[in-house]
């Protein structure tokens, strides 16, 4: 039986049908699951490099700053170590043993705010009375420490300075230990051991600071616009510039102090005399002179003999 051409392209046309047919959920699977594959190796991607610039290398962070958290517990002293002064260590010391400059204030502002209020307004209503220059505008600001003037200050520290006085005589305590002075030149409350026990007069004038050393027989003579500073701590003096380098300070409490070159204090501990900055290499040199065995041997006499013979 003879196939006619539209029978055969019939039949043609029917098996290509059934192998299309056959063959799509294969080929439907396939691309499904090439896209799921690749919508995983994108997503994985893109979260390896979130990972990678949220967390940097580790040699990035070793050589960067450490973090605030991590400061703080490497350093547990930091509050302290941030209050105290700049003060070198004795060579062959630990640094456990070496005193610092006491400090009860920080500044004016830590002095105003941390003292008790009852005091705090009383001294406030006495130079509001007492009229003080720029009172008013501090007033009106109500009473912030930035606002506060040079004569505010003044009156407002001798105030605490004299009611603290009181109360300790009231009280009956005499102990010298806890003893306040009042510094004029950060004008806060500093224990007696932060006062140098002869301290040079220094006067004050618009240009700058001109020193006049305690041994002088000459007298005081203030030019115009100048005035004498009445009294300051030790740490104020280092940083204002009112004592010299090289400079050995005698504190009340008979605690000496040495000013390197470096403007770096260093407590001389009283078994080691000899004291060398880390910084500057600057030394001391300073010797506790010994009076009953100065210069035996060298033809010198003691100072009480050397009175007694130039009496004669």
């Amino acid at each position: 039986m003879a196939v006619t051409v539209e029978e055969r392209f019939r039949q043609v046309q029917a098996t290509r049908m059934a192998a299309v047919a056959s063959s799509y959920p294969a080929a439907s699977s396939a691309t499904a699951g090439t896209k799921r594959r690749a919508a995983s190796s994108a997503a994985a991607t893109t979260l390896e490099k979130r990972r990678k610039g949220s967390n940097p290398p580790r040699k990035s962070r070793s050589t960067s700053t450490p973090s605030v958290r991590r400061r703080k517990s490497s350093t547990p002293s930091s509050a302290a170590a941030s209050l105290a002064p700049h003060v070198g260590r004795t060579p062959g010391a630990p640094y456990v043993g070496v005193p610092t400059l006491p400090r009860t204030y920080l500044d004016f502002s830590h002095f105003l705010w941390t003292m008790g209020p009852k005091i705090r307004d009383e001294c406030l209503e006495d130079i509001k009375e007492a009229g003080v220059h720029g009172e008013e505008r501090w007033r009106a600001q109500h009473y912030d420490p930035l606002y506060a003037t040079e004569s505010c200050k003044l009156a407002f520290l001798i105030q605490v300075e004299k009611r603290w006085g009181e109360e300790q005589r009231t009280s009956g305590g005499d102990d010298s230990e806890v003893e306040e002075h009042a510094c004029y030149r950060c004008y806060t409350l500093q224990p007696k051991a932060a006062f140098e026990e002869k301290p040079h007069h220094v006067l004050v004038s618009p240009h700058g600071v001109r020193f006049i050393h305690v041994d002088t027989k000459d007298p005081i003579v203030a030019r115009r616009g100048e005035s004498l500073l009445r009294r300051f701590c030790i740490e104020c003096g280092v940083r204002d510039g009112l004592y010299p380098d090289t400079e050995l300070v005698t504190s009340m409490t008979d605690e000496k102090w040495w000013l390197c070159q470096c403007r770096r204090l260093h407590w001389i501990s009283p078994n080691e005399p000899q004291v060398e900055c880390r910084r500057c290499k600057g030394k001391s040199g300073y010797r506790p002179l010994d009076i009953t065995s100065y210069g035996s041997s060298g033809g010198f006499f003691p100072l009480e003999r050397r009175l007694t013979k130039l009496s004669l």
